[in-house]
Formats: C-alpha cells, structure tokens, sequence
C-alpha cells in the first residue's frame, strides 16, 4: 500500500491488530519446518518493517508485539524412545495432538502429565494430557520436530515486547544516542 492508502486504511482506529504466521506456516508442514530458524529471522525483520510503517507512516505510538504460543524444535529425527504412542491411552481419546490429548475424564495414561482441566466442550466433560521434556504422541503425518501445544515452559510463557514510540516533542522524550566511538588517545569523535 502507499503511505495515503494506509492512512485511510487505519484512520479513526484505538486498536489496530496485525497477525503474523511466518514461523507457523513454515514449522507447521514436515517439508518446511526446517526452516523455523529462517522463518524468525525473517519474522523478526518483517515485524521491524511493520513497527516503523506504524511509527513514521501512521504516527503510531504504542506498539505490542507478542505470540499465541512458542515451540519446540529438534534438529535430529527423534528416538522411538521420545515417541508415545496412542496405545498408550487406557479409554476415549477425543483429540490428540503431538503435544497434548483431549480424553474422557475415566481415561488413563501411562508416562503421561494429567492437566487439569473443568470443562466441557459441547456438554461432554475432557481431561487433558501432555508428554514431559520433548517427547512426542504419534500421530499420522509428518512434522514431528516443530510442535506446540504442550504445557512446556517454551510451549507456554510468550514474550511481549512494548514500543512506546515518542518524538522530541513528548515530555518523557529521552534522547537515546550510539556511545561512538573512542579513539586510541581517548577521544571521542561522535560517530
């Protein structure tokens, strides 16, 4: 969009929400997720271009970068030895994922986490459970190195990242400055 296109776009918004799906698009398909590495680099660079069309197109001053969930990645293929499998489960298993399951509150499950849960989802009740460390439920398909879902700290615990966006006109404006760079006599030069 041209700078006038996106002005007209965001005129008379508070909140203006953005997603982003680099890293799960790629992460999320067997052919790609070795890529996840790339796919935050790239990330990183695209939410920077965004911040500063915000900044100086927009005149965007609060800014709030965050994500639904973070991820575990392993580089090797995993060990049958890391890998559970849906025998496991001892009753009704709703929904299984890589990382969690979704089962009737009767079911049991060996080398398992049992997470609490007091829902219903359509009137039935669920209770959950999540592999420990980096280990893995079977499931069909591929893609087994980047997973999410589970209850791991890296899983769960997202950060968020606040820009407050000030010009020299705002009265907690603080003039941030490179230190430069110091000469052998101990000058300094201002670069």
């Amino acid at each position: 969009m041209k700078k006038q296109e996106r002005r007209d776009l965001v005129a008379g918004k508070e909140i203006i929400y953005i997603y982003h799906n680099t890293i799960d698009a790629l992460g999320d398909k067997q052919a790609t997720e070795s890529k996840v590495f790339e796919a935050c680099e790239t990330a990183i660079s695209e939410l920077t271009g965004i911040v500063k069309i915000i900044v100086n197109d927009l005149s965007g001053i609060n800014i709030f970068i965050t994500a639904d969930h973070g991820f575990l990645y392993t580089y090797h293929p995993l060990a049958e030895s890391q890998k559970i499998s849906r025998q496991t489960f001892d009753g009704e298993v709703y929904e299984l994922g890589r990382r969690y399951a979704l089962v009737s509150p009767q079911t049991t499950a060996e080398y398992l986490l049992p997470v609490k849960t007091e829902w219903e989802v359509g009137g039935v009740p669920m209770k959950g459970y999540a592999p420990q460390d980096t280990v893995r439920i079977k499931v069909q398909g591929g893609g087994e190195n980047y997973v999410h879902g589970g209850i791991s700290l890296q899983e769960m615990v997202v950060p968020v990242i606040v820009y407050k966006g000030m010009r020299s006109g705002y009265k907690q404006y603080v003039e941030v400055q490179n230190p430069g760079r110091i000469h052998p006599q101990g000058l300094y030069d201002g670069r």
